[in-house]
């Protein structure tokens, strides 16, 4: 089963049973370590039913939640495809459609592994702005 539709018949399940990110704690990590700003684009990559998606809005930041899974983007898209800030785009990690140098921080929140590695890093590189980061971001319990 290709990895893209491994995920089909689970968004529900997904918003009820997968933990959240705590997202003080990722937030204030994220500003430290990168200087993540409000006015900072960020491109949540593997973006799911928008866990991740949330925390980023919720600091303010323009967020492009990427995701090839068409019931998971939708439920992204139900839960936050109202607000101003969000642009939700049907992609892949290895092939994001966006502009070359137009993100300051890519995000993938426990979907790195799916990932095309050999492929997926050169695109990161193309889509960062000079000085970017990549945040891998999980949760430990």
């Amino acid at each position: 089963m290709c990895h893209t539709e491994r995920f089909t018949g689970r968004a529900s399940a997904y918003q009820q049973y997968r933990l959240g990110y705590p997202a003080a704690e990722v937030t204030h990590t994220l500003r430290e370590w990168t200087g993540l700003r409000s006015a900072d684009t960020v491109a949540d990559i593997g973006a799911g039913t928008g866990m991740l998606t949330e925390l980023f809005l919720n600091n303010g930041n323009p967020t492009i939640a990427i995701e090839p899974n068409a019931e998971m983007q939708a439920a992204c898209a139900a839960q936050y495809g109202g607000h101003s800030n969000l642009t939700l785009v049907d992609a892949t990690a290895e092939a994001t459609t966006l502009s070359d140098h137009s993100v300051d921080l890519i995000a993938a929140g426990r979907a790195f592994h799916w990932f095309d590695h050999a492929r997926a890093l050169p695109e990161f590189q193309r889509i960062l702005k000079s000085g970017g980061w990549v945040a891998l971001v999980s949760r430990a319990i």
